[in-house]
């Protein structure tokens, strides 16, 4: 059973206010905030990058940016996952060798697309979530299995980790954010090792750093293999 617990030196009551702490920091940034404001909250979210979550005496060390976006689409992120029914992958201490990757293009009006890449027991898997439309005419499955992928599942992990799936930084560390109305934006979550990272990059067809350049190359990647045409793979 999941649970969080004090890890690194913290106590149970500090982790206790960090989560409070980072709810509150959650509210006010949803109404707007003064600078002071934003830099504390940053401050609190740096506290999420220990270990928080232990299952069997294993602990999951949580990577998270200090980016505003987290804060905005965690929340959507978790909608998306309940309708799904899938467990957050940050409170996730998967077994053995385990490992699973879930990378979402976000669309403002349909939601969440998200691809799931899992390895459970030696076994791959891949489920393409279609996003959840606002349009009540748009009805279309959300969950759908994709079959092995073109160059088969070793191959396909080893293409994407050498594309820098597992090491990219978050837009944010690299000062590669773009802004733009009405843009698309790609949020990547992985689980590996005992170590939960995500980051993003919006509009990264339109950054002129490296890392927007390769990033675009790991939804290549994912078009070639699963014929998913994201739009930076067109």
């Amino acid at each position: 059973m999941l649970g969080s617990s004090a890890v690194g030196g913290s106590s149970p009551t500090v982790n206790y206010m960090i989560r409070l702490a980072n709810a509150v920091c959650a509210l006010f940034l949803s109404f707007g905030l003064s600078p002071v404001w934003l830099t504390s909250c940053r401050n609190v979210r740096h506290n999420e990058n220990v270990p928080a979550v232990t299952q069997e005496g294993r602990q999951l060390r949580l990577i998270i940016p200090h980016d505003d976006w987290v804060t905005i689409f965690f929340r959507e992120i978790d909608e998306r996952t309940r309708q799904a029914n899938l467990t957050s992958l940050r409170a996730a201490v998967l077994p053995n060798d385990d490992l699973e990757v879930r990378i979402w293009m976000v669309v403002s009006y349909y939601g969440l697309d998200g691809i799931v890449v899992r390895r459970f027991g030696g076994q791959w898997s891949a489920t393409y979530l279609k996003g959840v439309s606002k349009d009540p005419r748009v009805k279309e499955v959300y969950e759908k299995p994709l079959g092995e992928p073109h160059s088969g599942w070793q191959a396909l992990w080893q293409r994407l980790v050498s594309a820098g799936l597992l090491t990219l930084p978050d837009a944010s560390d690299v000062n590669c954010k773009v802004l733009a109305a009405d843009g698309l934006g790609y949020i990547v979550e992985t689980n590996k090792d005992n170590t939960y990272r995500t980051y993003m990059y919006g509009n990264p067809q339109y950054a002129k750093c490296n890392e927007a350049k390769q990033f675009i190359r790991l939804i290549e990647i994912l078009d070639q293999e699963f014929g998913v045409a994201w739009p930076t793979a067109r």
